[in-house]
């Protein structure tokens, strides 16, 4: 799983709640981890952040390659009320885009590669996955939402 475990903070009709992991990496690799598969996700999460964010999935048995980052890609979903569909999302701070030089010496069967945003991964993973001969999936998310002045809006894929 290649892509950013983001700090999600949920706000529920005026309350704010702790942050808590989230992204495609963080929900796709916990949903592997219990349908038995060996994981391994490539992310970047700041120091900080990592206890809060990483810890579930190192207990879970998943192999992380976190790689340094000043910061963490940080999602502010705000509902106004308890209704998912009426959700504002903003985004605070992103980690640095993951590149080729970021990949582990390690061999895959699956690459799943989960953007949050069209900055996150750099194209030339795709490619350099494709050619390791293991199957290339990709979570499409990221790349149908731009970041305009911290707010997330729809967008064309790229």
């Amino acid at each position: 799983m290649i892509g950013h475990v983001a700090r999600d903070i949920n706000t529920i009709g005026g309350t704010e709640y702790e942050p808590r992991p989230g992204g495609a990496a963080y929900y796709s690799t916990m949903v592997y981890t219990h349908l038995g598969l060996r994981v391994a996700v490539l992310t970047k999460v700041a120091d900080p952040d990592e206890p809060i964010l990483l810890q579930e999935l190192r207990a879970a048995g998943v192999t992380v390659f976190n790689r340094p980052t000043a910061t963490t890609t940080t999602f502010r979903n705000i509902y106004p009320q308890a209704n998912a569909d009426a959700r504002r999302q903003r985004v605070d701070a992103r980690a640095d885009r993951l590149s080729v030089a970021d990949l582990p010496p390690i061999r895959a069967r699956i690459w799943q590669i989960g953007p949050l945003t069209d900055q996150d991964i750099d194209p030339a993973i795709i490619a350099h996955c494709a050619g390791t001969g293991g199957a290339v999936g990709m979570d499409v998310q990221g790349l149908t939402r731009r970041i305009v002045a911290g707010e997330v809006q729809p967008s064309d894929p790229l």
